[in-house]
């Protein structure tokens, strides 16, 4: 399978390239600031160097990893954020019906489509989005131009909506949940930090978000295979806010960390940028599809990424 991978050098990119790369796939990850060996430098916003980068790969299956994704950042400079979260979709949804070169585009979206009142067994695919947020609002119109390409062009792609995502980083600032390990150690330190104890988030590891898009992958490909919906879900379904988080994080230090942290229970405030309670995803739809729907456990996963931690200062 002939794979292009955009936004590769990020959280998420890096374990989908490193999870095709190991099942023997010929793949091309597009990198943009952070290159580096078996990266291309493309700016993805360049429409004619992104259609030429295609015209040269020629792949079956295009992940695209590629967007912002904090929240904060959306609400400071929206025309940028439009640009890529929305624009840059319509142009792959574009490229992918081509007479020439098509592809199946899986789209990368959010759990922040939604307003945040999910029903206990989570949203489905199906369910009417109400995004909070600028960021929810970009993604969720970046889902509306993959969804147009299907439904009026004969495109072939999907939409996979994730929730917050962790794991190997190589700086903790690039996960809105392994951050949570540095404030952990500095309120240890007896600095006063406060946390969010209102906001239900389900923390999903990068690793096994590559493993689902893999398998999503390489059913496009078998022409018998059943019809691949439009949107599909993939969460683990551990619930923990972050003010959980970091007290397991606390705990899981050897000896554990006495920490100083005040749980913030109220919603957003006026002048902050609001995000919804609880956006939790159901993974029926993937799993009629007969996908491996399981996840690491998110207390096992840090155990075992501290212990390495550990070793590795040794």
């Amino acid at each position: 399978m002939r794979v292009l991978i955009t936004g590769a050098s990020g959280l998420l990119g890096r374990a989908v390239l490193r999870e095709f790369k190991q099942a023997g796939h010929d793949v091309t990850g597009t990198a943009f600031t952070r290159t580096g060996e078996g990266l291309v430098q493309v700016d993805l916003q360049d429409k004619d160097a992104l259609e030429k980068l295609v015209n040269e790969v020629k792949p079956q299956v295009v992940v695209h990893c590629a967007a912002e994704r904090r929240p904060d950042v959306a609400e400071k400079n929206p025309s940028a954020v439009h640009k890529l979260n929305v624009d840059l979709p319509a142009h792959l949804s574009l490229l992918s019906r081509s007479p020439t070169t098509p592809f199946f585009l899986i789209y990368i979206s959010t759990d922040y489509v939604f307003d945040g009142h999910a029903r206990e067994s989570g949203y489905e695919p199906s369910d009417a989005v109400g995004p909070t947020n600028l960021y929810g609002q970009t993604k969720e119109e970046g889902e509306r131009e993959i969804l147009k390409g299907i439904q009026l062009h004969n495109a072939r792609g999907t939409v996979l909506r994730v929730p917050v995502l962790y794991g190997e980083v190589e700086r903790n600032d690039e996960s809105a949940i392994n951050i949570l390990l540095d404030i952990t150690r500095q309120a240890a330190k007896g600095e006063k930090k406060k946390m969010d104890h209102w906001a239900i988030r389900y923390p999903t590891n990068v690793a096994d978000v590559a493993r689902v898009l893999l398998s999503i992958s390489t059913l496009s490909l078998i022409p018998s295979s059943t019809s691949i919906p439009q949107i599909l879900h993939f969460s683990t379904q551990e619930p923990y806010t972050k003010y959980d988080m970091c007290l397991v994080l606390s705990q899981l230090h050897s000896p554990p960390l006495a920490i100083e942290m005040e749980a913030v229970t109220d919603g957003p405030k006026e002048g902050e940028t609001v995000r919804p309670r609880d956006c939790h995803l159901a993974n029926t739809e993937l799993e009629k599809l007969g996908v491996e729907t399981h996840g690491v456990k998110f207390v096992e996963w840090w155990k075992d990424w501290l212990a390495r931690e550990k070793a590795s200062v040794k």
